[in-house]
């Protein structure tokens, strides 16, 4: 996820707030989501989308909102919250210990200790 703060900063975007969520557990991947804020231009903040979009790596981005607009040195900023989610592969046996640890939960029996 750094890069992603290097793309915001790149496209001349101050970040406010970059706070890594809990994973999300699935079957054979999970969620890496991160809370974002930025403060920056309009068409910035369209430029690090499109940045996010072309990374290697599938981003989404999810829940934007743009508040606060002001004008700031001759020019109109906003302040954007979004996430930012990536994913990874869980191999078969964690992604197996992690649904029946969701199984459990939905049950609430306590994970087995091993």
């Amino acid at each position: 996820m750094a890069n992603i703060s290097n793309l915001g900063k790149d496209s001349g975007l101050e970040f406010l707030l970059f706070r890594p969520t809990p994973e999300v557990n699935r079957e054979f991947y999970a969620e890496i989501p991160v809370e974002i804020k930025v403060r920056g231009g309009y068409n910035d903040v369209a430029l690090f989308f499109d940045k996010v979009g072309k990374l290697p790596r599938i981003v989404n981005i999810s829940g934007v909102g743009m508040d606060d607009p002001k004008e700031a040195q001759g020019r109109w900023e906003v302040i954007t919250a979004c996430t930012a989610t990536t994913f990874k592969f869980i191999e078969k046996d964690a992604a197996e210990a992690a649904k029946e640890k969701n199984q459990d939960a939905k049950k609430g029996t306590p994970p087995e200790k091993k």
